[in-house]
């Protein structure tokens, strides 16, 4: 109990009172220690003091080095086992597949010589992870029959990527086939899994039905935060950004804290819309009342909605303010705005900052800048840039034809 809660130095004590500690003990003992991140007790135990081992001890330590992303430790003790059970080797198959190692992970599960729904969902889930989605389905394809319907999360993989290769027949025949105690029929699924009616979202959204999506998410008996994410960034995705400002609202009214991810969408959807107040009143809300701290693509994308309405010189105080050092991403943003809207001066600040940075295409936005000190009238200053440009060794750019060939 002390161990399963965390409380390790409590565990320790209550086993130092065991005065003939059996496997089990010694197990627990070991688990504790790792589960503590206390790795190197766990291993001194486990090589030095137990006073034997059996395979549940074994597949503890793959597990403990495996979690910590040691995976050639991990594999060294499965190795090493005298004997192994199909909890090990779904174990060494889970390590691999989490630190994406599919090739890896493949021929483990092929070599196991048994194979259990969490052998089958961990090779699937692995594949559609790294966004291998016909591997996945592959892997589907070949689940035995009395693996399909007894897994719902091998069905939500299996949904999510025919929802990402845009497949909705698909996804909605797979959806149709998950436990008839959770579903009768696609109209009327009443205790389907979260997740699943996720994917079929995300499924209608990706081929731009935004409409069947809407409606699905109405009918979803349970919404999870992703539910509302999911939908969210669908109507944001496809430029519908009142509709997905409203649906903020209502996750919001609905008693949802938004996180980084809601936030990223909102203000995508405030950038479609060109609401500069409505986005900076987010972006304020994000930090305080929320206490969560923007990233850096949240940085960037308020970077790029202040640009977008023209409002170059605050883009580029906000650049100056960031709380890390801005990369090429922030100052071509800036200088591709400065273009847009004419302004010169702030467009020759930020192609200075990427010419400091070392950009490999600075060339690019010097000649970008030549560009627009012609345009308004500056030739002397344009003459003078492409000298410099000289001067540092920098090219403009060969123009490409693409010429087709005819055999």
């Amino acid at each position: 109990m002390y161990a399963r809660c965390g409380s390790l130095d409590d565990a320790c004590r209550v086993f130092q009172h065991i005065q003939q500690p059996d496997a089990f003990s010694w197990n627990i003992l070991v688990q504790a220690h790792a589960t503590s991140a206390r790795l190197h007790d766990a291993a001194a135990i486990f090589f030095s003091v137990m006073p034997a081992r059996d395979v549940v001890s074994w597949t503890t330590m793959v597990r403990m080095y495996a979690q910590d992303r040691q995976q050639r430790l991990a594999q060294e003790i499965f190795l090493a086992m005298p004997c192994h059970n199909l909890v090990s080797w779904n174990t060494l198959l889970a390590g691999y597949a989490q630190q994406g190692h599919i090739e890896v992970a493949q021929r483990v599960f092929d070599a196991a010589p048994c194979k259990d729904e969490i052998s089958w969902t961990t090779m699937l889930q692995c594949y559609a992870d790294a966004e291998e989605l016909e591997n996945a389905l592959g892997v589907f394809h070949r689940l035995p029959e009395h693996c399909v319907f007894s897994k719902t999360v091998v069905m939500s993989a299996v949904i999510g990527c025919y929802a990402v290769l845009g497949d909705v027949a698909e996804a909605k025949r797979v959806f149709e086939r998950l436990p008839e105690d959770a579903v009768s029929t696609f109209g009327r699924m009443s205790h389907c899994n979260t997740c699943s009616w996720n994917c079929m979202v995300a499924a209608f959204a990706h081929k731009g039905r935004l409409e069947d999506a809407k409606i699905l998410f109405n009918n979803t008996p349970q919404h999870n935060l992703a539910s509302w994410n999911n939908i969210i960034g669908a109507y944001a995705a496809k430029g519908h950004g009142h509709e997905a400002l409203d649906l903020f609202q209502e996750m919001v009214l609905a008693g949802f804290t938004p996180d980084c991810i809601t936030f990223m969408h909102v203000l995508g959807a405030c950038s479609h819309v060109g609401m500069l107040r409505r986005s900076c009143e987010l972006f304020a809300w994000m930090s305080s009342e929320h206490y969560r701290s923007p990233t850096r693509q949240h940085y960037y994308r308020m970077i790029d909605i202040v640009a977008r309405a023209g409002e170059v010189a605050e883009a580029e105080r906000l650049v100056h303010g960031l709380p890390f050092s801005p990369d090429p991403v922030a100052w071509s943003t800036v200088l591709a705005a400065c273009r847009t809207h004419g302004d010169v001066e702030c467009g020759a600040r930020a192609a200075q900052q990427l010419g400091c940075m070392g950009v490999a295409s600075c060339s690019n936005h010097y000649v970008l800048l030549s560009n627009m000190f012609v345009a308004v009238g500056r030739r002397e200053d344009a003459a003078c840039l492409r000298r410099s440009m000289q001067d540092k060794g920098l090219r403009k750019p060969p123009g490409v034809s693409i010429v087709e060939p005819h055999f």
